[in-house]
This record gives structure tokens, sequence and C-alpha cells, in this order.
């Protein structure tokens, strides 16, 4: 998660490097000896939370091994903080948009410009607070204390959201998601003519070691697979963008954003994978304030057995953009 390892940057406070006489040492055995840890169980913890990394790698599995010479990275009082934070969150009224409601789950519409989940460094309400709000306190939480979060959109774009209401529909949708049975499509606007109607992108993503905010493709053994398949729709040659029709395989971080980006057509309105010439003439013409990046379709096996498939229209400042193009 993107935020979980930006905040691990920020804030480690302790960095040990594995001596030989920890070598292949269990991480949460080898945690657990750690100054500020105090116990295995408080290890384990931190570690499927997210809270601990090595050699820059978040990590969450408990029984991976350390090896002589890596870095292993960790705050407990940044992991006490957010626990308390996250399970004490004030509900905000938000008047979140619903698409579909039963006693299992919700499917939302997230607006742009609201970060889904609280951090270090996001102070205005979020998506959290108004889920907490819309459908009570009693939300399961994920493994970083999220209340009824199973993915997550960035918060520049807009669109459909699976919220889950109790424990068990938080395990049914988190084994969809593993197993890759949810279908997420969404709508883009990218710089430059697309030559092929149809065509995927299959390369690995992993954090750029200059630029922290970004992914971009690497075939290191530690990258991350990551499928992007999409379908032209219009081309605009008075602005030289195109509409596209984009499903994801995978679902890594900002994966629409960097795949477009190595194709050489980055998505319009991006600040961080753009064109700034680009979006700064979208901005001062068109109105375009953001991204143009709209998840407007989920399609799954709900958990009682029904075959769902959601779909929304783009949202208004983006609708308002392919119009003036048309």
């Amino acid at each position: 998660d993107q935020l979980l390892f930006l905040r691990l940057l920020v804030y480690y406070m302790h960095q040990i490097t594995v001596s030989e006489e920890y070598n292949t040492i269990r991480l949460d055995a080898f945690l657990a000896q750690q100054e500020g840890v105090f116990s295995r169980s408080r290890s384990q913890d931190m570690i499927s939370n997210g809270y601990v990394s090595i050699n820059d790698n978040t990590i969450t599995k408990l029984a991976k091994k350390v090896r002589e010479g890596d870095t292993v990275s960790y705050d407990p009082e940044l992991f006490e903080k957010e626990m308390v934070a996250a399970n004490t969150l004030e509900p905000v009224d938000m008047k979140i948009q619903i698409v579909f409601e039963n006693d299992d789950y919700a499917i939302i519409i997230k607006p742009p410009y609201l970060s889904v989940h609280p951090s270090d460094t996001e102070t205005q309400p979020t998506l959290a607070h108004g889920l907490m709000h819309q459908f009570g306190s009693n939300l399961p939480l994920s493994d970083q204390g999220r209340p009824g979060l199973v993915h997550r959109l960035d918060k520049d774009t807009s669109g459909l959201m699976i919220i889950v209401k109790n424990a068990e529909s938080q395990v049914y949708f988190q084994k969809l998601i593993a197993k890759r049975e949810i279908e997420k499509y969404y709508k883009t606007l990218v710089y430059g003519n697309i030559p092929e109607e149809t065509g995927t992108i299959n390369q690995p993503l992993y954090r750029d070691k200059k630029d922290r905010r970004k992914q971009v493709v690497s075939h290191s053994p530690e990258a991350r697979n990551a499928i992007t398949h999409y379908t032209l729709e219009s081309f605009h040659p008075s602005y030289q963008v195109s509409l596209v029709d984009v499903q994801i395989i995978t679902g890594r971080t900002h994966q629409i954003r960097a795949h477009m980006r190595f194709a050489q057509h980055p998505v319009v309105g991006d600040q961080i994978y753009g064109i700034g010439k680009i979006n700064k003439q979208f901005s001062s013409k068109l109105n375009l304030q953001r991204q143009f990046l709209h998840a407007y379709r989920l399609a799954f096996v709900d958990p009682s057995g029904v075959e769902q498939d959601f779909q929304i229209s783009l949202y208004n400042d983006l609708q308002k953009v392919v119009d003036t193009l048309a």
C-alpha cells in the first residue's frame, strides 16, 4: 500500500542491520528482540498490519526469514498511534452516494478529491470517516485498521467501491481480490493517439527509488506483476488525446497511471505521471482539475452467489470534458 509505505519512510525511527547470529531467523522472532517491541505478539501485529520493512520493502508475512546484511525498519510508536487513531475515527456526515446495499456489503461512489483513509499527511476527513457515519461503527476493520475497506482508489480518482459490512463478507471479498475474481473497469483520457484499438500492458511495477511517489516498470526480483487491458473508444485530434476503456487484472498502486506513462500515453491531468503542459491546457481551457480516471464498473459473484455487474456514468467534471471534446 503506497500510503503505508510513505509513512514508513517518513517515520521510521529504528533501522537494524541483521547480524550473522540472526541469519535465517523468522522476522517476527527477530523483531520481538528489538528495542521498543516488547513481545512476540506485538511484533506479529506490527508485521501483519504493514509496519515493518526489509530493505525498503514492506513485509506482512510473519514467517519471512531475515538474512545477514538485511536492513529491518520499524516504528512501534507510529504503529500504536495509528492503530489507536483507526479505532477511534469520528463519524462525519458526507452523504455518501450508495448504488447498492444489503446486509453484507454496499457499492458506493467515491467522489474525487477525497482520500479513502486517514494518513499522517491527510488532516481532512476521509471516506473512512464518512463510512462510519453512513453504516455505523461496527464495520469490520482491515489489517490496517480501516473500517469497511477491502480496496481503495486514489484521492483524485472517482468511482465505484465495495464496502464490506461484516467480517464474513470482508473475508469473502478479500479472497475474491486475491484470486482476481472481481472485474474492475475504468474510463481514462490519455495523451496521444493509441495505434491499436485493443492491447495489453503486462509489465511488473516497483517503487521508483528516485521518486518514492511513483511506481515504475521494473524487472527486479522485488517488482510485482501488473496486467492492464485497454480498448480505444475515441481519438480527439484537436487536443491529441484518446478516451480509453481500461480493465485491470491486478490491482497495483497507481497501476493504470504508471502503465499508461510507460506506454507513452500518460493520463491527462495526472500531476505525478502526466505532462505538465497538457495538464495546464486542460485545466485552463476545459476546467479539468484532476486526473481523468473514473472507476465505472465492478462485476463479481457476491456472497449469496448472485452475479453482480454495477456500472455508472462518468463523473460530472469528466463528462463535461468529453462533451467539449466531442
